[in-house]
């Protein structure tokens, strides 16, 4: 390899996909955001104990306690996304069947619900296509040999 010649980077830390790259900053922008609305989520749990008459208050506070940890866990995964953690690649994905699976629940429940469910929908939607633009575009290329 001559002094000029650059060595050749595979893999997420490559030109293409850097930690600073668009895409990988959008990926954890829209991490932040599911976040912030599992944060939404909880608050709206925990006002419905003032709100509400609730029949099983120690249920409802580990429902809370739970939602908050996601939420927690979520801005955990958007940090490590934007530091370019290899772990995080599970937990996006992961997440984003979570996701969708509870947005089908909110469009076929009630109505007042369905327009929470279709915008779940589509945000796990959009952040699993750029999930999956990210991985694409960390892959190294091959060279044809003609």
């Amino acid at each position: 390899m001559n002094s000029e010649e650059k060595p050749l980077e595979i893999g997420p830390r490559s030109q293409k996909n850097r930690p600073g790259s668009a895409l990988v900053v959008f990926l954890a922008a829209l991490v932040g955001c599911e976040s912030l609305i599992v944060f939404a989520g909880g608050f709206y749990f925990f006002s419905q104990l003032f709100v509400q008459k609730t029949t099983n208050i120690a249920g409802a506070i580990v429902i809370i306690v739970i939602t908050l940890l996601i939420a927690f866990w979520l801005a955990f995964v958007a940090i490590g996304t934007l530091k370019d953690q290899a772990w995080t690649k599970g937990a996006i994905i992961t997440w984003q069947i979570l996701q969708f699976a509870l947005a089908t629940s909110f469009i076929a429940g009630l109505s007042a619900w369905q327009p929470i469910g279709w915008l779940l929908a589509f945000i796990a939607t959009v952040t699993t296509a750029t999930f999956v633009a990210v991985i694409v575009r960390s892959a190294p290329e091959k060279k044809s040999s003609s």
